[in-house]
């Protein structure tokens, strides 16, 4: 970046050299401003510096842009992925729960038939080699 500066100022200083050992002159109407007897090499010069100036400005405004755009996407993707993460522990959570609900001792009106149960299969764990 800083040798593109340099050479561009080089380049206008060998451009006004020009334009001050030229002869050819010009008149220029500015915004209603007329002016007479100007270098047409210096007219050069002008426009030429003007479209650098401008240049530069459109190429900042346009990285300040681009990075403001991609400093959105990345907070929108950071967002996204603390949603999944989110999401992902309320489920974990919800399975969490849903396991302790199943293994939790049941309540005084089913303990009867838990019993039952149990004593089942109890009866099929004993049974080594036999038929039903």
């Amino acid at each position: 970046m800083i040798r593109l500066v340099i050479h561009i100022i080089l380049l206008a200083i060998v451009v006004a050299f020009v334009a001050l050992n030229v002869g050819y002159t010009t008149s220029i109407n500015l915004f209603g401003y007329m002016f007479t007897d100007i270098s047409t090499v210096a007219v050069t010069l002008v426009a030429f510096i003007v479209g650098i100036i401008y240049s530069f400005f459109y190429y900042v405004l346009n990285y300040f842009n681009k990075s403001g755009k991609q400093r959105v996407r990345e907070r929108s993707k950071k967002a996204k992925d603390k949603e999944k993460a989110l999401k992902e522990k309320e489920e974990e959570l919800k399975d969490s729960d849903f396991s302790k609900k199943e293994i939790a001792p049941p309540a005084a009106e089913s303990s009867p038939q838990k019993t039952v149960v149990s004593a089942e299969k109890q009866k099929k764990k004993t049974r080594l080699f036999g038929k039903k």
